[in-house]
């Protein structure tokens, strides 16, 4: 096929092909750049504790003896934080598997008194994030919420913008 062929197809047959190409550049620029970069900036010695002035060095797997060492300090912080993070993880995903599979025999019982309360005690765990996130949106669009504030200091904004009045 010629390449104006090539084009139309993209508009009839392999629509699928068009509709992917946004959501895949986002998925690129958003996901695996970032993800190359730190990958990238843990194999040099950029440190918060040393001059951002200096250009940074490539050091290999130096940084990683240093967090991976129980004796210095950002060991010692690293393996608590890992500690936590796998408890927390285990817990979390325990205890919600637990809890929901007993909630749900609870529900299902024939003899369980109150149904509509069990039910909406799961609708609950479910829909308080998300009640929460419209809490912290709803503060950061107010006149002298965060995306105002940010739009003001880099100078693109004169006055805060009618996020919830217009």
């Amino acid at each position: 096929p010629t390449f104006v062929e090539d084009l139309k197809s993209l508009k009839e047959g392999n629509l699928h092909i068009t509709l992917m190409t946004l959501p895949c550049l986002g998925i690129l620029v958003f996901n695996i750049v970032p993800l190359v970069f730190m990958i990238s900036m843990a194999f040099t010695s950029y440190s918060k504790e040393g001059n951002h002035l200096t250009l940074f060095d490539w050091n290999g797997l130096t940084q990683f003896g240093r967090v991976l060492n129980m004796n210095g300090n950002v060991g010692r912080q690293f393996w608590h934080v890992l500690a936590w993070t796998v408890v927390w993880a285990i817990l979390a995903t325990f205890l919600n598997y637990i809890l929901g599979m007993m909630l749900a025999m609870v529900i299902n019982r024939k003899d369980t008194k109150g149904k509509g309360f069990w039910r909406f005690c799961f609708v609950l765990s479910i829909a308080v994030p998300q009640f929460v996130s419209l809490m912290v949106m709803n503060t950061m669009l107010q006149p002298h919420g965060a995306v105002n504030v940010l739009l003001k200091n880099a100078g693109l904004i004169n006055q805060p913008l009618p996020f919830w009045q217009n």
